[in-house]
């Protein structure tokens, strides 16, 4: 009896907490409480935040437990096979500016791009023959671990004391390389290097896994600096539902691929891990009812949108996005592929595609981005993909700064989001809500930002070619073709038209105008090639 009724009494308390916690939800969703069914809604432009369905719900359950820091995390900033090993290269990170180079060791250092004497930009100094980074404005140079390593104004007897003050050293990064991608931590200070020892970049777990060796595989790397914030890149990239439109006549068919789906979440959102879940179509293409769609976000960077097929085979579109200053991020792209455990090929990236066509050209697309092609060929695809949604990306930033400036709406009242195809925007947004928003170095300021004409967003060198060697080399290449074919031209038009001036003062011109026409035509098109080259 006493056993009972000390049951009864556990079972009312628990029924009364339970009531209470309803009531409070209850409270502070205006009295509605979750539905168990139905797709995420977010706000209206003009009205309260609306419930949360399931998949939101799903999306709250693992907050929050644990801390996140901005500044103390790893970033990939560089793609090393790209870069520059004769001077040094200015990079961004949270508002800050940076400078990479390669020391006497043959180790990529980074620094903060300031010299600490009257504090010039590094990255407009020289990497010295003996492996020093030299400041242009005084001479100054530095070793690897940022300690001064000449002082041109001081005598040699002075120099060894001047050494060892502690404001003669650059502010030092701590920088590691892995799988050809220079990773940068998020500060610099005085216990850096322990702290960052502590930390594990997000790196792609299958590339080093002696299992997958013989199985996984990545593509070739590259860089793109853009021209909207952290939050529009990452925002876009967990919404997989805009593939199918956006994306039209290259990977997908934008009037029969887009279709409802259904979201499970397998890593519940919290600070320090982001979210993961599983897509499931509700219409899929025949044969592909059995693949497996997901979407993993791990901070402050890394997203992997994965196809896996029932073999276990699969294909990543591996992303990194590191937030260079408000308004813009740095994006580092490549693919993963996985083959089954008896080499089983992978899933297509864009399994549902129907059109035959579009089949065609996301094999062809698939081929071109292979390491069969140099480099730089692979590096001159990418925009036909990237530049599809790179306007209103761009755009989409600029209505959301006014509309936070003019009327005060934030991301969930200003955007109506009804569908389950935007669980991932949501909760991406949820997520950054968690942390406080991207913490920004104090002297970057998140103004509203000038909309850019077309032709500048299209515009690859500023946004790439300018950092990446094999880009300048191929650039360099075809530029001198480009002078010799019009050098070319010039000769040959200028060969043609000898004899036609000869013939013009002769009485029996027709033969030799005839003679000289074939001449005269390739004149005018290695002209005409020249031409078009320069366009």
């Amino acid at each position: 009896a006493t056993a009972g009724l000390a049951l009864g009494m556990g079972v009312a308390a628990v029924q009364r907490a339970t009531a209470s916690r309803l009531r409070s939800h209850g409270r502070s969703t205006g009295g509605r409480l979750p539905r168990r069914s139905g797709s995420l809604l977010a706000t209206e432009l003009q009205g309260e935040e609306a419930p949360p369905a399931e998949a939101e719900a799903g999306a709250q359950a693992g907050r929050p437990d644990g801390v996140f820091s901005w500044r103390k995390a790893w970033y990939p900033l560089a793609v090393v096979a790209d870069m520059d090993i004769t001077r040094p290269m200015r990079l961004e990170l949270l508002g800050e500016n940076l400078v990479a180079w390669k020391d006497a060791k043959g180790a990529w250092c980074v620094f903060e791009d300031r010299c600490p004497h009257r504090n010039a930009p590094l990255s407009e100094g020289r990497v010295e023959d003996d492996g020093t980074l030299l400041c242009s404005y005084h001479g100054w140079r530095f070793d690897g671990l940022g300690r001064v390593a000449a002082i041109p104004q001081v005598s040699a007897a002075e120099f060894p004391r001047l050494r060892e003050h502690p404001r003669a050293c650059a502010a030092v990064r701590p920088c590691q390389v892995r799988h050809g991608l220079l990773w940068v931590w998020g500060k610099s200070s005085e216990n850096a290097a322990l702290e960052s020892a502590l930390v594990e970049p997000a790196v792609v777990q299958e590339l080093e896994d002696p299992a997958m060796e013989g199985r996984a595989s990545d593509f070739i790397w590259q860089h793109r600096d853009l021209p909207y914030g952290w939050e529009v890149a990452i925002e876009n990239v967990v919404d997989a539902s805009h593939v199918a439109v956006t994306h039209h006549n290259m990977i997908s068919n934008r009037y029969t691929d887009p279709a409802p789906i259904e979201v499970s979440w397998l890593r519940m959102l919290t600070p320090t891990d982001g979210f993961k879940f599983r897509m499931k179509s509700l219409r899929p293409k025949i044969g592909m009812e059995n693949n497996i769609s997901t979407t993993d976000f791990r901070p402050p960077c890394q997203v992997h949108n994965r196809a896996t097929s029932p073999s276990g085979a699969s294909t990543t579109l591996l992303l990194y996005f590191s937030p260079t200053k408000p308004g813009r991020c740095r994006m580092l792209v490549s693919f993963l592929v996985v083959r089954g455990e008896n080499g089983e090929d992978a899933p297509k990236a864009m399994p549902n595609a129907s059109s035959a066509g579009v089949e065609l050209r996301q094999a062809a697309f698939a081929f071109l981005q292979s390491p069969l092609f140099p480099r730089w060929f692979v590096h001159v695809v990418a925009p036909l993909f990237l530049h599809q949604d790179l306007v209103f990306l761009h755009r989409q930033q600029a209505i959301l700064q006014r509309l936070e400036e003019a009327r005060g709406l934030d991301w969930r009242r200003a955007c109506w989001t009804p569908a389950a195809t935007d669980s991932g925007s949501a909760a991406l947004r949820r997520w950054l809500r968690s942390v406080g928003g991207v913490a920004w170095s104090p002297g970057s300021r998140p103004d509203v930002l000038p909309v850019l004409d077309k032709q500048l967003l299209f515009d690859t060198y500023k946004s790439h070619t300018e950092q990446c060697t094999q880009c300048q080399q191929a650039l360099r290449f075809f530029s001198s073709a480009e002078r010799a074919l019009s050098t070319f031209a010039v000769a040959a038009l200028a060969a043609a038209l000898a004899p036609l001036v000869a013939a013009a003062t002769e009485p029996a011109s027709t033969p030799a105008l005839v003679a000289a026409a074939p001449a005269l035509a390739a004149a005018v098109a290695c002209g005409g090639a020249g031409e078009a080259r320069g366009r």
